[in-house]
This record gives structure tokens, C-alpha cells and sequence, in this order.
């Protein structure tokens, strides 16, 4: 029920998006709100909203008329007797391919869209296989660095029990880690610029080049998957 809801997205004729141009941002708003009502007593449903986004549809380079799209959603239903939201997708689409037969040619801002565009539904992040293989790659990746991470360290804590600097794996253990931790703050301190003596300053920069070669792969897939938490959590349009 809850990823039920459906983005989509209608496109305006060439007379509508010069019209839309002439609107101020209040009357974006309202030509939006008069927009979602009409469709909604078009479908018979309640559930028609929008974000007031648009874009230029760029999909025919070769065109020169920039209309524009905008974003039209369904929301999920509140109950199990509600409409499925694939059906009313379905019957907007139909409504709008067909509207110099139905009451939306006649509407103060319905009259405005693209019969030949419909309405088109955008898939969402898990509809698309690319993604799921992507999210499958990183996190499969990620497992693997954090488990060679932590060998890594275990490996450098037993050294250190050997060479007698600790006294045991455990405390060598998040002795390092808390090390390693100290390191990557610096790294963020040099990033932003910190002035220091010139001395301090090479030191510095030898320990977190350091600290770069032995987390760097780990860190480029930790910022893969903040790129993939973008992408499920971006809006349409």
C-alpha cells in the first residue's frame, strides 16, 4: 500500500505552454489546482494531486516548440476498497488521449494538454532493473570492505600485541580504530584549509595520505550508495 502512489507527468500543446508562459506564480498555482480538480472529476477519483513541478520536455531534440510537462500524481489508496492506483493511471490516460470526446476539452486548464502525450506514468527507483543491480553491486561491495576493513585492523592489532605495544587484541583493536577515526578528522581539517606550522602541516598530510590508501575504495562506495539514497529519495519532475 505504502509505494502504491504513482508519479506521472502531462504535457501541454503548444497553444498551453505559450499560455502558461503569460502566468504568474499565483496563477501557476491556481492553473495547477484547477488542473488536478478537473482531472479528478474526470476519473472520478480524489486522489489526483501535484506537486506543481514542470520542466521543458526535452525528449525531441530535433523540436523547437519547448513545451512543457508537468507533474501530475496519484496518491495511494487509504483503504482496500479504493481504486487501484494503476487503474485510474490507466483511465486518466485513456481521458486525456480521447479528450475532444470527454469533458476535459472544455475545462479552463485541461483544454490546454497534449491529447497524443496521455498521461505517463514515471517508474519509480525499484521499477528500474539498472537500479536494483546497482543497489545489489554496491551493497554486496560494501560488505565485502567492511569485512576486509575489520580483518585488516585485526590483522594490525595482533601486530601490535606481538611487538608488545598492547597488551591486548581487543584494546589494540579499537586503538587503531580510534586512530584511524583521528586521521580522517584531520583529513577533513586539511580539506577545509587549517593553517599550522609547515612542519605539522607535512606530518599531517603524510598520515592521512596514509589513511587515504587504506580506506579509499571503502569511501568510494560508501559515497555510491549516499548516490543511491538520493535517487530513491529525489521526486520526479
Amino acid at each position: 500500500m505504502f509505494f502504491d502512489g504513482i508519479y506521472g507527468k502531462v504535457k501541454l500543446t503548444k497553444t498551453g505552454t505559450a499560455y502558461f508562459d503569460t502566468l504568474d506564480p499565483n496563477q501557476i498555482n491556481e492553473f495547477f489546482n484547477n488542473l488536478t480538480q478537473e482531472l479528478a472529476n474526470a476519473v472520478i477519483s480524489k486522489r489526483i494531486s501535484t506537486n506543481h513541478r514542470f520542466v521543458i520536455d526535452t525528449s525531441n531534440i530535433e523540436s523547437t516548440s519547448n513545451q512543457y510537462l508537468l507533474s501530475i500524481r496519484i496518491d495511494k489508496p487509504q483503504s482496500a476498497s479504493d481504486r487501484e492506483t494503476k487503474l485510474i493511471a490507466r483511465d486518466l490516460d485513456a481521458m486525456i488521449r480521447n479528450m475532444n470526446i470527454t469533458v476535459l476539452a472544455s475545462e479552463s486548464s485541461s483544454k490546454y494538454l497534449e491529447p497524443l502525450y496521455g498521461y505517463v506514468t514515471i517508474p519509480r527507483w525499484y521499477e528500474n532493473f539498472a537500479n536494483i543491480f546497482q543497489l545489489i553491486l554496491t551493497v554486496t561491495f560494501f560488505l565485502i570492505l567492511t569485512i576486509l576493513c575489520i580483518i585488516s585492523i585485526h590483522y594490525d592489532a595482533k601486530i601490535e600485541v606481538k611487538s608488545g605495544a598492547n597488551s591486548s587484541v581487543r584494546k589494540a583493536f579499537f586503538h587503531i580504530m580510534k586512530s584511524d577515526i583521528h586521521k580522517l578528522t584531520q583529513s577533513v581539517n586539511l580539506c577545509k584549509g587549517r593553517e599550522g606550522n609547515e612542519g605539522r602541516e607535512v606530518n599531517e598530510r603524510r598520515v592521512v595520505d596514509e589513511i587515504k590508501v587504506k580506506y579509499t575504495f571503502y569511501i568510494l562506495i560508501e559515497n555510491q550508495m549516499l548516490t543511491l539514497c538520493l535517487l530513491i529519495l529525489e521526486q520526479p519532475l
